[in-house]
């Protein structure tokens, strides 16, 4: 970065996948819940950038009990 000048920001390349009829129970967004799906489908660890519900939780019914979630990655065999 030191080459670029002090303007130049570096980003992430984020491969996204759509995860079907996911628990509601799901905690988007927190380390913990990546790191246990990370370790459950044998992933490497932090290759989950992010998480979130395609539909917030707010605009949920009460009594769902899965949901569609949107996961970004840092490697695209993990997207794959």
């Amino acid at each position: 970065m030191e080459c670029y000048g002090g303007m130049s920001n570096i980003q992430n390349k984020l491969y996204y996948t759509i995860a079907g009829f996911v628990p509601t129970t799901f905690d988007v967004g927190t380390n913990y819940a990546h790191l246990q799906a990370e370790q459950d489908n044998g992933l490497m660890i932090t290759t989950m950038a992010y998480s979130k519900y395609i539909k917030p939780q707010h605009l949920q019914a009460n009594n769902q009990k899965v949901a569609h979630i949107i996961i970004s990655s840092n490697e695209q065999k993990v997207a794959n």
